[in-house]
């Protein structure tokens, strides 16, 4: 099925082309109203919120729409940009929500006269257009978080399944909708490139299908600044200030516009912001206040950027036996947007982004970036505490399905629940330079935990135990030679260098993690050396002969570095 809106020649012109723009006056106020694209049905009226059905050359009054609640987005209607050098300009835009959150979707006209949609949900965005229906996709019910769908020779992972109801709407629109419409939808992903299947008018689902994207890659321009924020709403996005709790009175503090569901600090409410309004949605059984590492409102620079931590959660692992805990701080920056800090206790700190695109899982690993992530731990996590300012709704007891991946002592986590799968990029970090970005006291010397050995460390120990075991019986007993074990337990020691500086000239072995590698080529060295110690006696012929062969390393147990 042919999409109206987009063409199926080839290479689209991308000049700007002049459209004629039909309005007429507005049956409820007589303001203006514009429509600027010829596949717009419906316009919704600045002024007086009245929804603008358009028919041929003539208009009707479809009743009021909800006016776009105050998000504090940097969008807004008139922005511009270019995707793939072809000029585009946002038209219009619903604002959808769900139970724990929402999100918007800016309806876009190209200059070749084409439409799209960009999705802007928490500071991450996707383009998408609309490229036909899928007749043999599943039916909606029977969708599920991680399934593949396969569209174009390609198979993308479901990352998102729900159904959300439009709270409000700008502009002007390609259908009609009205109060309480409903949009039944699932996004679906394959590394960057992204799809959504659209059971919204039933079956089967219409495909827009697009990429994950930045705004400063898409040029945008016109977009709203901070002065034009404030004079819109009369406040100033992502200024911390304090909200008065509606259920015992304490002050909250929150980020404007980009955090509005919160958790009262003193009697563990749930709160949402809803405009200038805050509405109570729970009230928990009084909690002992965690006493944690980061205070709600502290202040430290990352990267560069000014971050201040505006929520705290306290997870636990869901097991029958053991159970470790751990702390996850949200932080927020005015140019970065969010940041997880996450203490594993004695030490373990992990500095964590949300990704927006998909790693690709094959055989039990993860591929990422262009290198192998070892799965390495599969636990269910659950929120024990909440306190402060969230981008989306945290309730107590909710549970996630984590796995971890390791490559060198970087990890990659996919969070996972019944409703969305999220992946997260996690870099150690010590708890001497948190500390210090934060300006928090440093615990006394004699009480400071000795840093433990990484993973890359802990595996040049063994290979260097392994080199001494094996070669040690050859050296008392035998006609084994010491310097040249010697000259190999430097080779151990030097060995990452000399595999990364090999791999510049050869694609050898590059599907493996960093991890493997330095199994496989240590074990390789290691038998060499042993094979020519007890050979050495045998024959003083000019060449040696070598035995080639192939190690496996079915991995180490160690500290996971993720949300662990």
């Amino acid at each position: 099925m042919t999409d109206p809106n987009n063409p199926s020649s080839p290479n689209p012109p991308a000049s700007k082309k002049k459209f004629l723009a039909f309005s007429a006056a507005c049956p409820s106020c007589g303001a203006q109203v514009s429509f600027r694209s010829s596949a717009s049905v419906m316009a919704i009226c600045e002024y007086c919120q009245t929804t603008v059905l358009r028919d041929e050359n003539t208009i009707r009054d479809q009743g009021k729409m909800s006016a776009i609640l105050e998000d504090y987005s940097p969008l807004q209607i008139g922005s511009s940009g270019f995707l793939d050098g072809l000029g585009f300009s946002l038209i219009g835009r619903i604002q959808l929500q769900y139970t724990d959150g929402f999100w918007n979707e800016w309806y876009l006209q190209f200059d070749d006269g084409t439409n799209g949609w960009l999705s802007d949900a928490s500071g991450l965005y996707v383009l998408t257009r609309q490229t036909g229906t899928l007749p043999d996709a599943p039916q909606f019910a029977a969708l599920s978080i991680n399934q593949i769908v396969a569209y174009k020779s390609a198979s993308y992972r479901v990352t998102d399944h729900r159904t959300a109801t439009c709270t409000g709407g700008q502009g002007e629109l390609p259908f009609v909708v009205g109060k309480g419409w409903q949009a039944s939808v699932a996004d679906l992903r394959v590394q960057a490139r992204f799809m959504t299947l659209d059971y919204s008018d039933g079956y089967p689902p219409q495909v827009y299908e697009g990429r994950a994207i930045t705004l400063s890659g898409l040029k945008i321009q016109l977009l709203r600044d901070v002065d034009q924020l404030q004079s819109a709403s009369g406040k100033i996005k992502g200024k911390i200030t304090n909200l008065e709790c509606p259920n015992c009175g304490s002050p909250i503090p929150y980020v404007m516009g980009m955090a509005e569901h919160l958790a009262c600090p003193a009697c563990r409410a749930e709160v949402a912001i809803a405009g200038d309004k805050a509405e109570l949605l729970v009230k928990h059984k009084e909690l002992t206040t965690l006493k944690t590492a980061l205070s709600l409102g502290d202040k430290a620079t990352f990267d560069d950027h000014a971050y201040v931590v505006i929520g705290i959660m306290q997870m636990e692992e869901v097991s029958e036996t053991d159970s470790s805990l751990w702390t996850e701080y949200l932080l927020y920056s005015l140019e970065a947007s969010f940041l997880w800090l996450v203490d594993g206790g004695e030490e373990h700190w992990q500095k964590t982004i949300v990704l927006n695109e998909l790693p690709e899982e094959k055989a039990g690993n993860a591929f990422f970036q262009e290198k192998r992530w070892d799965r390495k731990w599969a636990y269910q996590g659950r929120v024990l505490y909440a306190v402060g300012a969230f981008n989306w709704r945290v309730k107590i007891g909710d549970t996630n399905f984590i796995i971890e991946y390791k490559n060198g002592v970087d990890t990659l986590v996919s969070e996972r629940n019944q409703n969305e799968i999220n992946w997260s990029l996690s870099t150690p970090i010590s708890g001497f330079l948190v500390r210090q970005a934060f300006g928090k006291k440093q615990p006394p010397k004699q009480e400071a935990v000795k840093e433990p050995l990484s993973p890359r460390q802990n595996i040049l120990k063994w290979l260097s135990i392994i080199l001494w075991i094996v070669n040690f019986p050859i050296l008392l007993f035998g006609p084994g030679s010491f310097f040249l074990t010697l000259i190999a337990q430097f080779g151990i020691i030097f060995l990452p260098f000399i595999i990364e500086k090999s791999e510049e000239d050869s694609d050898f072995m590059s599907s493996y993690s960093d991890d493997s590698k330095l199994w496989v080529w240590g074990g390789i060295l290691i038998f060499v050396v042993a094979l020519f110690n007890a050979s050495s006696d045998e024959s003083s012929s000019s060449g040696w002969r070598s035995s080639s062969g192939s190690g496996y390393y079915g991995g180490y147990h160690g500290s996971s570095g993720g949300h662990k």
